[in-house]
């Protein structure tokens, strides 16, 4: 069997592929649209847009893992959706479990990660990891924190340490029920803590409050943070309002009651469900809410504020409130100022019925919502959105738990991407930009952007590099900057002071007298913050071209991997290192079922069924279709007239057993758990060979792991989806790639056969 190189599942187009063919309604003008809902490596509840330009996601393992934050994925948006290479997954890549940590960019252009934990690892919530996008790697930070920092939320301050606030112990989500408890207890950090880069972690000893990050309505969690004018931080923490002065030891003053707390009847836009975003210097939207932890018994509240913290004291005015309400949605500020909210759930971390899929886009100049087109995955509690320098939006995540566990992304064009031409909707025209005059700048200083051609220039923005988990980014501000166009060159007068735009990496987005706005270019500013990073080369880890020519793949629970040869018949072990070693059989063959290497099945061209022991063959059964096989030594068949036939034990013996039922394919879970694709082509399960019930449609191949996780290829189209089937409410999610015949293991790997014949691994 021959191999080959990294081979991309689809080329990717010139330009941009993700603006590429993309099937444009005539709504999108004034709805904008959402793509088709892809695969993705893991649960992204943490998502960032790294100074590369490379969007890093973590929170679960690959797969249908659960709570872990030990596996990164780095996803290159140049190379688009569908290229296998365009995702580098690092599985397991630290000793620090970062789930529900708090994260934050360092002028150096690595990544700060603190805190998280979670019930598989049970590792320390005091740890640290500094992610570099240099060389792709985390690296545990040797200073640890002398508090626990789950779910604390964490800024970059205006001389470039950072500041993290919040948090506590891992899973002591019901703090709020027990206020005196959990403090007796020490369930809560409510005293800051700042890391200084080379020195690292000191408490604020004078900066304790319980206005800030106490028990009461779980002011804790993911208090939301930002850098005020005044260089002091302003926190909003649940109903309280409060800010902090970093200089020495620090000092936490209370400025105010925001809202009420959380009920039913009012339903006010408070608590850590709710969704913040600046969206200009000093002035902050925040919406939705009414939650205190993920699946509270509360409903959404709809009403949005306008907080302005640029004078002595916060400024809280409503506007109009959204359409829908919501609990767990994602706001992002787009570059034409105004801010976009995606996802979230009309109560608790509800799906079906409650789930919102619409989005809605708040325009500062009118204090009014406009409404966007709907998504097709429901994304609330651990979801994430974040804007791209193309000016779309990636939305990916959600669950671990909740009523759905996503393993795919979405991604949201804004209208102003569209505009109508002779009654058709098509992209429209865009600024581009040719050059800047330098990738880093001090504050103050005069940024040079050559354009391509002489677009009139509107607007010319920073926004702050997206860094969002738990509904919150704390990443983005909108700074809008003076100005002044002489044809192809715009001059731009970037900020003067930290306070209004802290040292770090920014988008600079121009807009033209149609709101459209240029690719975004993400330059330093700073005069300590280094150039940003390129984007890594080569193909990712997460699907690897191993080999080409085959038909049939299956992958045991020991690694062993065999594939057939699409035109011989002939048998293929891989090797490793894209190698492969031929196993000689009697007969070509059609199919093949591995249980280990020293028991593999395959059917021959004469339908016989073949047994490998390692060292011969066997024959052990006649007039065969397909073969499946599990990793207890469970055997399953389907002859010529489609009846379904199980082995009695996984040896060279020959004799079987019907079981009830007709199919296509069987795939063996266990002695007492076998998946079918039926004569309809739909996926059903049985226990124990019984009753089937239907799980699926329009199935082409089907592999199952040991833990109940189902793999399908369809019928219609090769694309791939997974399912959980220990989760009784999971449901089909897409899955990156395509595939004629799939496989996979109790080991996490898959493999797959391309409709081309080329094998995947991952």
């Amino acid at each position: 069997m021959a191999t080959t190189g990294i081979t991309a599942a689809s080329a990717a187009s010139a330009g941009d592929p993700l603006m590429a063919g993309l099937a444009i309604p005539a709504t999108a003008p004034t709805l904008g649209l959402w793509s088709p809902v892809k695969g993705w490596p893991l649960v992204g509840l943490h998502a960032a847009l790294m100074p590369s330009g490379v969007v890093m996601t973590y929170g679960s393992p690959t797969g249908a893992g659960p709570q872990d934050g030990r596996t990164f994925d780095l996803w290159d948006p140049a190379k688009g959706l569908d290229d296998p290479a365009a995702h580098y997954t690092l599985p397991n890549a630290q000793s620090i479990d970062s789930f529900c940590s708090a994260a934050s960019l360092l002028t150096s252009g690595s990544m700060l990660i603190t805190g998280g934990s979670s019930t598989v690892s049970g590792l320390s919530p005091l740890a640290s990891t500094i992610f570099n996008p240099r060389t792709n790697t985390p690296t545990a930070l040797a200073a640890t924190l002398k508090y626990p920092r789950w779910y604390g939320t964490m800024i970059t301050l205006q001389d470039g340490r950072v500041v993290v606030v919040g948090g506590g112990k891992p899973y002591v989500t019901d703090a709020y029920k027990d206020v005196a408890g959990s403090l007796s207890r020490n369930d809560v950090s409510m005293i800051p803590e700042i890391y200084t880069p080379g020195a690292g972690w000191s408490a604020l000893g004078g900066a304790a409050s319980q206005d800030a990050a106490g028990p009461d309505l779980n002011r804790w969690w993911y208090p939301r943070l930002w850098v005020a004018p005044n260089g002091k931080v302003f926190g909003l923490s649940a109903e309280k309002m409060w800010s902090l002065d970093v200089s020495g030891a620090g000092k936490t003053t209370t400025l105010g009651t925001f809202k009420s707390g959380y009920d039913n009847t009012t339903k006010p836009n408070v608590g850590p469900t709710s969704t913040a975003v600046m969206f200009d210097i000093g002035r902050i939207l925040q919406v939705g809410g009414n939650g205190a932890a993920n699946g509270a018994p509360t409903a959404s509240s709809a009403a949005a504020s306008i907080i302005d913290i640029r004078g002595a004291k916060p400024v809280v005015a409503e506007t109009a409130a959204m359409a829908n309400p919501r609990q767990w949605a994602n706001s992002t500020v787009l570059p034409n100022g105004r801010v976009l909210v995606t996802g979230g759930t009309r109560f608790g971390d509800n799906a079906g019925t409650d789930a919102v899929y619409g989005a809605e886009i708040w325009d500062p100049a009118t204090g009014r919502w406009t409404a966007g087109a709907s998504a097709s995955v429901y994304r609330g509690y651990h979801s994430a959105a974040i804007l791209l320098p193309n000016g779309a939006i990636l939305s990916t995540g959600g669950g671990l738990p909740g009523p759905a566990r996503n393993f795919n992304a979405e991604i949201y064009y804004p209208p102003y991407l569209f505009t109508t031409v002779n009654g058709t909707a098509t992209l429209a025209p865009r600024p581009s930009i040719k050059s800047i005059n330098a990738s880093g700048f001090a504050y103050g200083a005069q940024m040079t952007v050559t354009l391509d051609d002489a677009s009139r220039i509107a607007r010319v923005a920073l926004i702050g590099l997206s860094s969002t988990t738990h509904s919150f980014n704390t990443g983005q501000r909108f700074i809008p900057v003076a100005f002044r166009q002489s044809g192809t060159k715009v001059t731009v007068s970037l900020p003067a002071q930290a306070h209004v735009a802290p040292p770090g990496y920014y988008m600079v987005f121009l807009s033209d007298q149609a709101g459209v706005p240029s690719q975004g270019r993400i330059v330093a500013l700073g005069g300590s913050t280094a150039a940003p990073p390129s984007a890594p080369e080569g193909g990712g880890v997460n699907w690897v071209a191993i080999g080409n020519g085959a038909s049939r793949i299956s992958h045991g629970a020991d690694g062993t991997t065999v594939a057939i040869d699409a035109q011989a018949g002939t048998l293929w072990t891989y090797a490793g290192d894209n190698s492969w070693t031929q196993i000689k059989a009697p007969v070509a063959m059609t199919d093949v079922a591995v249980v280990s290497r020293t028991s593999l099945y395959a059917i021959g061209a004469d339908r016989a069924v073949y047994r490998y022991n390692g060292a011969a063959w066997a024959a052990v059964g006649q007039n065969a279709l397909s073969v499946g096989a599990a990793s207890d030594g469970t055997v399953v068949v389907t002859r010529a007239d489609n009846s379904i036939w199980r082995k009695s034990a996984d040896d060279n013996g020959s004799a079987w057993k019907q079981t009830a039922g007709r199919a296509l394919r069987v795939a063996p879970q266990s002695a007492s758990r076998l998946w079918m694709i039926g004569l309809d082509k739909a996926v059903y399960g049985s226990v124990a060979g019984a009753t089937w019930f239907k799980y699926g449609t329009d199935a082409r191949d089907l592999a199952v792991a040991p833990d109940g996780y189902l793999l399908v290829s369809s019928a219609n189209d090769s694309s791939l989806w997974g399912r959980d089937s220990s989760v009784a409410t999971s449901s089909w999610t897409a899955i990156q790639g395509s595939a004629q015949s799939v496989a996979m293991a109790d080991d996490g790997v898959l493999m797959v056969v391309a409709p081309n014949g080329t094998v995947y691994r991952r």
